[in-house]
């Protein structure tokens, strides 16, 4: 039982083009959200922290859980051994439309026949095309007309380049989701910079407080990752872990983590944060629970760095 996709023919990517097809390989994992977990122990309490997918040794790619979809799957990846990529288990979902584009693109650049299909089923690739286009500034075409069975399935030698399509649209995800990729392409919703705002606010607060500041920084950020893992099932991102514990005793470090357990108070059922305005706003997305989703935001907030910058100025 399960959703599989898999290839009628044996892809073989010509080794001049390797290179590329592995970069766009990451590039379309890293933007569609393909992550591993990393699982610490520290100050008695067990943590799991979420990992950007990069190349491992000789050159292989792995990845197995959807920052989106806030799910882990079967492992799938790029082989360095067959040199093409592989796949199990792979849902219904943004884990399943990642993998459907990175064997389009894999289609795209091998030199032997390999057609993409879904538990035996050809697809149509236009939106795959259209994520590719936006991703790469490409001009792939839809050249494939999928008929009944493979044994008509056929390349045609002409077609029209497939317009691109966002991320954002392609995933189907909201643009404030995508907090952590912020860069030129994000767009978010005035709910969301407006919550922003208030969220300096209050972070502004903290750091002008006259008062002492309590000691052992590195385990109340422990135990408050740990929190938000048991009571709203979010995850840090590790590379900023390791920056906070090392930057633990600077006042802005510990102003972010003072908010942090303050948001997972205030955004608990009954908390202050829920009935006030502008903490809360309407938002399409597959888990209900407004407080974790506020969470997984602040986190995406502090895990990239120019982000943090810009809304909190450290």
């Amino acid at each position: 039982m399960g959703t599989f996709i898999d290839t009628y023919g044996t892809p073989s990517i010509p080794k001049d083009k390797l290179p590329e097809f592995r970069a766009r390989t990451l590039a379309i994992a890293e933007q569609g959200g393909m992550m591993t977990l990393s699982h610490i122990t520290m100050f008695g309490r067990h943590l799991t922290l979420l990992k950007p997918v990069e190349a491992g040794k000789y050159a292989c790619i792995d990845f197995y859980y959807n920052y989106f979809e806030e799910e882990c799957w079967e492992n799938a990846g790029f082989s360095s051994e067959t040199q093409c990529l592989y796949s199990n288990k792979i849902g219904r979902r943004i884990f399943n439309r990642v993998m459907r584009a990175l064997y389009i693109l894999q289609e795209l650049y091998s030199e032997a026949p390999c057609f993409p299909h879904i538990d035996g089923q050809l697809f149509d690739a236009t939106d795959e095309l259209g994520w590719l286009n936006y991703l790469f500034n490409a001009n792939f075409a839809n050249n494939r007309v999928p008929a009944l069975n493979r044994d008509t399935f056929h390349l045609e030698s002409e077609g029209k380049p497939v317009p691109p399509i966002g991320t954002a649209a392609f995933l189907q995800v909201a643009d404030d989701e995508r907090a952590y990729w912020w860069r030129v392409d994000v767009q978010f919703s005035p709910e969301m910079e407006s919550w922003l705002a208030l969220l300096r606010q209050e972070y502004q607060k903290i750091t002008a407080y006259p008062g002492p500041a309590p000691a052992n920084y590195p385990e109340i950020l422990v135990a408050t990752l740990e929190r938000a893992e048991k009571e709203c099932g979010t995850h840090f991102f590790a590379d900023a872990f390791e920056e906070f514990m090392g930057h633990s005793s600077f006042r802005d470090v510990q102003a972010a983590i003072l908010l942090a357990s303050r948001l997972i108070d205030g955004y608990a059922p009954g908390g202050k944060f829920l009935a006030r305005d502008g903490w809360k706003w309407d938002v399409p997305r597959h888990n209900d629970d407004f407080g974790a989703y506020a969470i997984k935001l602040y986190f995406a907030v502090l895990g990239n760095p120019l982000l943090r910058q810009k809304v909190f100025e450290f």
